[in-house]
């Protein structure tokens, strides 16, 4: 497990790379051990058209992949489509199923982290459906968040099209679970919300437990090296070096000099104060 120790090891950054950055998941825990990183699982398939028929098979593979892995891993949740409160009662119970797939999925790989999107359409400007989901949600994760508890995972919610941090660091606040926190997605804002970086960071605080880091122009979810965008990688470090807060980095880069680019970088960013001491 491969862990980054600043200022007198008062703090403990953990890195991870996504599985996403190979096509082949074999070679993703390879390219993990190789760069002592550790590894979030991304996508079952890379499409769902045979999920239901292929899903044990698939874990079952990855799990023999994994059996000499020494790193730590999460799981990035299926994503694609759902809404665990949709008003259809079909599409909410294809979502809720997918949502316990992933936790079961997290359980046989021992990952320690599940990360899921909130499913939330912050396109459609309407009051009653925000307070509709923002309730709805609220009540399933309090029940959802028992499974967590019974088994030490943590889930994450992890923004996508919210504009504010408001919404998750409510719901997060409101179930208050030791079980449930917050992932910031900082390509993800760049594209969707207008408040910078910084503050999401500084809002979610102490409940800020997983992100993922990489980079965009605020146009396409292009997942770049974090050098390559308009975010200010720099400024999201510090505010984090300040706040004292060590949430667990997920490279979600999909190019592997790019990514080997952004490791290096954060390395030697991270390594300054010590360096210097």
């Amino acid at each position: 497990m491969y862990y980054v120790f600043v200022e007198k090891e008062k703090y403990i950054m953990q890195k991870f790379i996504s599985s996403s950055v190979t096509k082949n998941f074999e070679d993703a825990v390879k390219l993990a051990a190789d760069l002592n990183c550790n590894l979030e699982i991304s996508r079952f398939a890379p499409n769902l058209d045979d999920i239901d028929s292929t899903f044990t098979k698939r874990i079952e593979a990855m799990k023999k992949a994994l059996f000499y892995f020494k790193g730590e891993t999460s799981l990035h949740g299926f994503l694609f489509d759902l809404s665990v409160v949709s008003l259809d009662p079909l599409i909410k119970e294809v979502s809720i199923k997918r949502f316990q797939q992933s936790l079961d999925a997290a359980k046989y790989l021992g990952a320690k982290t599940v990360v899921y999107h909130t499913g939330f359409n912050a396109y459609l400007n309407h009051s009653m459906y925000r307070l509709m989901f923002k309730e709805k949600f609220t009540a399933f994760w309090k029940t959802f968040v028992k499974q967590f508890e019974y088994t030490g995972i943590t889930a994450v919610l992890e923004n996508v099209q919210e504009k504010t941090p408001e919404f998750i660091l409510d719901v997060v606040k409101e179930v208050n679970s030791p079980n449930l926190k917050v992932s910031l997605d900082i390509g993800h804002v760049n594209i969707h919300s207008k408040v910078p970086v910084v503050d999401w960071i500084q809002s979610y605080n102490k409940y800020l437990y997983h992100m993922h880091l990489h980079n965009n122009y605020g146009k396409d979810d292009s997942h770049n090296t974090i050098l390559k965008g308009t975010i200010n990688v720099q400024e999201v470090f510090q505010t984090i070096k300040n706040l004292n807060l060590n949430p667990k980095m997920v490279f979600e880069i999909f190019d592997k000099n790019e990514l080997k680019e952004s490791l290096q970088f954060f390395d030697d960013y991270f390594m300054q104060d010590k360096i210097r001491k």
